[in-house]
């Protein structure tokens, strides 16, 4: 039932809830894990390690390192405030050692290192269903679908 549809990949959004996805796709057995929020494959038992290919960071120490180096600069006007620290801020990120290294395509690995620039230089801008360029979800969502 986990994988009726034969992804290659099950990312289980849920923080460590989404750690019984990881083991549904281990019961499986044909198909790749991805982590959320810290490198699981560096938190998971061997079993499961093996199977996650990368994992979705939050970068949450980057964060608290912008707050200080704001606070150092004297910009305090933040506060009270929501600030995005998306991609291109290094908020979050992707992992990519290990399994990504050794199973991704090199090809592959190549165009996401292009995305992940691009929308660090700002060629690309990733629109949000958040803050004050709200868009209409369903658009998004649509806009993705194969």
């Amino acid at each position: 039932m986990m994988n009726d549809k034969k992804a290659d990949i099950i990312w289980g959004v849920a923080g460590n809830a989404g750690n019984g996805a990881a083991e549904a796709v281990l019961e499986t057995n044909n198909a790749w894990f991805i982590g959320v929020d810290s490198d699981q494959e560096q938190t998971f038992i061997d079993e499961l390690a093996a199977i996650t290919l990368t994992s979705g960071l939050k970068n949450i120490g980057n964060s608290l390192i912008w707050v200080f180096d704001e606070i150092d600069a004297g910009n305090d006007d933040f506060w009270g405030t929501e600030i995005a620290l998306g991609l291109a801020e290094n908020g979050v990120g992707i992992v990519d050692d290990k399994n990504y290294d050794a199973v991704v395509p090199d090809s592959v690995k190549e165009l996401v290192a292009e995305a992940i620039k691009a929308v660090q230089d700002g060629s690309v801008e990733v629109s949000t269903a958040f803050g004050p360029n709200k868009v209409d979800v369903a658009e998004i969502r649509d806009s993705v679908r194969p």
